[in-house]
């Protein structure tokens, strides 16, 4: 099956399908916001009346327009690591990692914890290579992931040092340093699995995929980590100013401790997908019970982030999918 799927014979039979197969898609993902959103008219009702106030608050309003601009560098940045990655095994042009990247959004806001970005990547590169894209695809999804653990424990640490004042925490320390040092080095050697030899012809085609790891130097994880961390300060800045926003008695300090520990509980607690703006909400009210003390501020700027940096781009890659060609020959 691995040859056939490289070839480009596995997708024929499904050829005759494409066009069923994006309504379908398009549908699922426009009933998932629907359903995401359905239910938070409260919501819709304070935020009206926030915007309605930056009439006379321009600061506020420049802030609002601000995060919204950061939204399309955020996924460019995305799209860059896409293009950057896929370079090592085929030549695609930027606007198609574009296209890639935006459809792989769709596919994942259907999907839990967004596990299935992948699937809209692969569309906009060559057949014969859509299985190196999942592992390229992957591998950028676990960099992005690595960096949101790193500056979460870390805020974690802060956290416990000046407000819950653990009486062990030194040894806390040291456990959350091995569990960075063991993280990093998982993720520097991911390209190794490649070299892997197995008997079995169960894995055979597995490792055939993913021999395409060992194309990946040290150089080229370190930066597509480097762009994984630049958009983590994207994203970071705008939840941030969406705090400043929409609280009252804001504080830098304890919102920048906040938001990498939002970011790192929404990302290890798993989530179906109908669920996962609930989730986003609920670790935000119990973070801000314990810690923030804004429960109103902390709702309105994580829906608001959610809409701006997924539901958004997620119409614009559902858009992209009705115009995509699924199977294409070569």
């Amino acid at each position: 099956m691995g040859n056939n799927f490289i070839k480009g014979t596995f997708w024929n039979p499904l050829k005759k399908y494409a066009l069923p197969i994006k309504f379908a898609v398009t549908l699922i993902v426009l009933t998932f916001i629907y359903l995401q959103l359905k239910g938070k008219a409260d919501f819709f009702d304070n935020l009206s009346k926030i915007i309605l106030e930056f009439r006379t608050d321009i600061k506020k309003r420049n802030l609002m327009v601000l995060v919204v601009i950061m939204m399309p560098l955020n996924w460019m940045i995305e799209s860059k690591k896409w293009h950057y990655l896929t370079s090592e095994f085929c030549a695609i042009s930027f606007l198609n990692a574009v296209k890639g990247t935006l459809s792989g959004l769709s596919f994942g806001i259907i999907s839990p914890n967004r596990t299935g970005e992948f699937v809209g990547r692969v569309l906009f590169i060559p057949n014969k290579f859509r299985i190196r894209g999942v592992v390229a695809s992957l591998l950028i999804s676990w960099s992005q992931l690595l960096i949101t653990l790193i500056v979460g424990i870390i805020a974690l640490l802060v956290l416990v040092f000046f407000k819950i004042q653990y009486d062990h925490f030194s040894l806390l320390f040291v456990g959350a340093l091995l569990v960075l040092t063991f993280l990093l080095l998982v993720y520097f050697n991911l390209t190794k699995i490649g070299s892997f030899r197995f008997k079995s012809k169960r894995f055979k085609s597995i490792i055939y995929a993913l021999k395409v790891a060992k194309r990946f130097s040290f150089k080229s994880m370190s930066t597509i980590l480097a762009f994984s961390f630049v958009r983590y300060l994207i994203f970071t800045a705008q939840y941030v100013i969406l705090l400043y926003v929409f609280s009252e008695n804001f504080d830098l300090l304890n919102s920048v401790i906040f938001v990498p520990v939002s970011f790192i509980m929404n990302s290890i607690i798993p989530s179906i997908t109908l669920a996962e703006l609930g989730v986003r909400e609920m670790v935000g009210l119990k973070l801000s019970e314990i810690y923030y003390d804004d429960d109103v501020a902390v709702v309105l700027s994580t829906l608001s982030l959610w809409i701006i940096n997924i539901l958004i781009p997620s119409i614009v890659g559902v858009l992209i999918i009705l115009t995509a060609k699924l199977f294409p020959d070569k």
